[in-house]
């Protein structure tokens, strides 16, 4: 999806570099040709990074919100990605093949037959608007019921409002696209229409990205909370381990089995090691099979060993 923006916005950058943005009557009729085929260009890679985006988005809805599959909620996600590849595959083949033939979409000197371009592009931009209120609201049930404390709501809620700036671009698009249907000079109008394109999907691509820019920001947050680890030298002092205490817990029993759990600061500076003569395995006459393990686990301190016996 990156390279698909990157991908937009240097055609974009290649439809204003031929004249895009001009009057037409300011132009000369081969300079206009060239800004009306970087154009169309533009458009279809615009109808296929639009697709991924948002299918992208309900991707990230059926991973986060939907985790029975095949559910009602899971079901209207599906058939949402169906609907959006099927029809933004099916206009981009269009945009492509609109005039027969496709030299006649920004020559019209070349004889042949087109489709009407801008009733394209209005229906074009009405699904996406639609489509993109909809995705909007998908997610509200499910993000209401969501067991978060009162501040993981509100930048859950925060995420959303900034996912509503991409149905309003689309909407401020499409009613330029209707505003400019009937006008003749087509090359003034090519910027308003495209730069609105990129606002939409780079709002819904920051949309998507949200979710990695929270775990990423966690992960450091929880690094800067770690004890620091022993280096090589405290280790050999002495000074490594006794900077932090080093105590144990004992988890809890259950039937037979017993186990202990160390304090992730604890990790550093502790050898496990299993005493394989000190395995054994019995088999009683009721048929049961019980095996004892010995494990010693030994810290920097001579006098700090601990050995556990487990059953099964």
């Amino acid at each position: 999806m990156q390279i698909g923006i990157v991908a937009y916005n240097t055609v974009v950058g290649l439809v204003m570099a031929n004249h895009g943005g001009e009057h037409a009557w300011d132009i000369s009729r081969s300079q206009a040709k060239d800004a009306l085929y970087w154009f169309n260009l533009a458009s279809v890679v615009y109808g296929f990074v639009i697709c991924l985006t948002k299918l992208a988005v309900l991707f990230l809805y059926r991973r986060v919100f939907s985790p029975v599959r095949w559910s009602p909620f899971d079901c209207l996600i599906v058939a949402l990605i169906a609907i959006m590849a099927s029809f933004y595959i099916s206009t981009c083949i269009v945009k492509l093949m609109q005039c027969t033939p496709r030299s006649r979409i920004w020559d019209n000197s070349v004889h042949g037959t087109c489709i009407n371009e801008s009733a394209l592009l209005n229906t074009s931009g009405f699904f996406n608007t639609i489509t993109d209120y909809i995705i909007l609201v998908l997610p509200i049930h499910s993000v209401l019921r969501l067991q978060l404390s009162r501040t993981k709501k509100m930048l859950v809620v925060l995420v959303f409002t900034f996912g509503l700036c991409a149905p309003v671009f689309s909407t401020i698009g499409l009613v330029v696209r209707f505003r400019i249907s009937n006008s003749p000079d087509i090359t003034w109008n090519q910027p308003e229409i495209l730069l609105w394109g990129a606002a939409e999907i780079t709002s819904g691509f920051l949309v998507v990205c949200f979710p990695e820019m929270s775990f990423l920001i966690n992960r450091k947050s929880r690094k800067k909370n770690y004890p620091r680890r022993p280096t090589t030298l405290d280790v050999s002092s002495g000074t490594g381990m006794n900077s932090r205490n080093r105590s144990r817990k004992m988890g809890s029993n259950r039937d037979d089995l017993t186990y202990y759990e160390l304090d992730d600061d604890v990790v550093y500076g502790v050898r496990v090691s299993p005493s394989g003569s000190n395995s054994r395995l019995h088999e009683p006459a009721h048929g049961t099979v019980q095996v004892h393990h010995e494990i010693t686990i030994e810290s920097n301190k001579k006098e700090d060993v601990v050995t556990v016996n487990g059953q099964r």
